[in-house]
């Protein structure tokens, strides 16, 4: 990986998120001092109503659950015209998520048009198949986690491997697999994790009977350049202290020679606050936690009631 595939950022200021490993809650997520000082401020945001309609605009970078999904979970019908739409204007349309880059292939699979993706909470960002920026677990790091899992005989746990190409188990029963494949649409069993010739981009562990101790139980002491974190009533993720939305989306924007003025972003939870901090069009959902409407400059409706459809109506004109 050259360094020109990687950004670092050099504020790392650690607080809760919600990511998608299962769906729960999600900590470890890094605020910028901008965002700090705004949501100390009591700043509120802009009605989305206030923007003049029309705007220059070239990515579109979107959160799903909380933020595009509506209350069942599924991308609102409108959304695909809207789509077309942006294509039709040279605009690029990108999901940002927790979720890997295959879950949200497949998710996307049919438009063409969608060709990037921000997966894995910014550790993994993908354009035409081909990595754009790759932000992984250390491989010290990687193997401590994967030894530490394996001597664990007093819990009903497995550990995930999330890799760039695909998602890696040990663990092949039914019970544990069918948890993994929820979340991860490529998925291989393999004999031996530390044999994997891939980039790790996280390790998540499942626990059949809840986490809330498996940090201190399984995972004590210094991760130094990386992030404990629980993702979930059943979840918790180990990845590096570089992944986030918001460093993923600077990679972005780079390669593709598009400014933050030009860039529109959504978002609803904890884990959208750097990214939201990359955009001038920055849109926390109604439903938003509320620090992340304090970091956003303007307020758009729910989710459930499919609050960018109707923003990017605005912004596109339409």
């Amino acid at each position: 990986m050259s360094d020109a595939a990687r950004i670092n950022s050099s504020r790392k200021i650690p607080s809760l998120g919600r990511g998608e490993s299962g769906g729960g809650a999600w900590d470890g997520v890094a605020r910028s001092g901008i965002l700090v000082g705004m949501m100390e401020s009591g700043l509120k945001p802009e009605l989305w109503t206030t923007i003049e309609p029309g705007q220059d605009v070239a990515l579109v970078v979107c959160d799903m659950d909380g933020t595009l999904l509506d209350g069942e979970g599924r991308v609102p019908n409108a959304f695909w015209s809207l789509v077309d739409t942006m294509s039709e204007r040279g605009i690029m349309f990108a999901p940002a998520s927790g979720r890997q880059y295959a879950t949200l292939a497949k998710m996307f699979a049919g438009r063409a048009s969608i060709r990037t993706f921000i997966s894995e909470n910014g550790a993994h960002v993908v354009q035409d198949g081909e990595s754009v920026s790759v932000t992984p677990v250390e491989k010290d790091t990687a193997e401590r986690v994967i030894r530490l899992v394996r001597d664990v005989d007093h819990r009903d746990i497995g550990l995930v491997a999330g890799g760039a190409k695909s998602a890696y188990v040990e663990r092949r029963d039914d019970r544990f697999t069918e948890q993994v494949e929820t979340y991860n649409a490529a998925l291989t069993i393999v004999d031996d994790l530390t044999e994997v010739e891939d980039d790790f981009v996280k390790l998540a562990t499942f626990d059949f009977n809840g986490v809330d101790d498996i940090v201190e139980d399984v995972f004590p002491g210094s991760w130094d350049g990386h992030q404990v974190v629980v993702s979930g009533t059943h979840w918790v993720d180990i990845i590096s202290d570089q992944a986030n939305k918001g460093n993923a989306l600077r990679d972005l924007q780079k390669h593709l020679g598009i400014s933050p003025s030009q860039t529109v972003v959504f978002g609803d939870y904890l884990n959208d606050l750097e990214m939201l901090d990359q955009a001038d069009l920055s849109f926390a959902m109604a439903n938003a936690h509320p620090d992340v409407r304090a970091a956003a400059r303007y307020e758009a409706p729910a989710n459930t009631e499919h609050g960018v459809v109707s923003v990017l109506e605005r912004l596109l004109n339409l």
